[in-house]
C-alpha cells in the first residue's frame, strides 16, 4: 500500500466522517462511490468496504455531540440498530445473488430516490420540515427518556 493510497483513503475517511457527523450520512453516499468511480472497485466491493469502516465504533464521538445537546432520539436511534443488526445481514446476503450491474442499478435509483425525496418534501408536505414528534421520548433533557443514559 503506498503513501498516496494511506493519505487518498484517510481523506475519504474524513470527508465521510465530517458528512456523518453534519447530515448523518457518509458510507452510502460518499465512501461507496468514490471507492466505485475513483478507485475503482466494483459495487459490491465498495459496499462491503464502506460497511466495514462503518461498523466499527466511528461514530461515538459525533453521537456524544449530538446527545449533550439533547439532538437525538435515543429510543428511536436504538430500534433502528437493532433493525439494522439484521437488515445488514439480509442485505449482505441478498447481494450474492445480484449481478455487479444490476447493484450498480439498484443504488443510482436508491440515490436518484432519496435525493428526488429530499428535494421535493418541502414542496410536497409545507411545514412537515424539523417536525419530530417523537423527540420528546428520549431527549436528554426529557424525564421521559425511554433510555436513560447518563449526561
Amino acid at each position: 500500500m503506498t503513501i498516496s493510497l494511506i493519505a487518498s483513503g484517510l481523506f475519504l475517511g474524513l470527508v465521510a466522517g465530517v458528512a456523518a457527523g453534519l447530515f448523518g450520512i457518509g458510507g452510502g453516499l460518499i465512501v461507496v462511490p468514490v471507492l466505485v468511480l475513483a478507485y475503482g472497485f466494483d459495487q459490491k466491493t465498495a459496499t462491503g468496504t464502506s460497511l466495514f469502516a462503518i461498523m466499527w465504533p466511528v461514530g461515538i464521538l459525533g453521537v456524544y455531540e449530538y446527545y449533550k445537546r439533547g439532538e437525538m432520539n435515543v429510543a428511536m436511534g436504538a430500534l433502528i440498530a437493532a433493525g439494522m443488526l439484521f437488515g445488514t445481514l439480509a442485505g449482505a446476503r441478498m447481494v450474492a445473488g445480484i449481478s455487479q450491474a444490476n447493484m450498480q442499478r439498484l443504488y443510482g435509483c436508491f440515490l436518484l430516490a432519496g435525493g428526488t425525496w429530499m428535494i421535493a418534501k418541502p414542496y410536497i408536505m409545507p411545514g412537515a420540515a424539523g417536525k419530530n414528534d417523537l423527540k420528546s421520548i428520549s431527549s436528554p433533557a426529557s424525564t421521559n427518556s425511554a433510555i436513560p443514559l447518563k449526561k
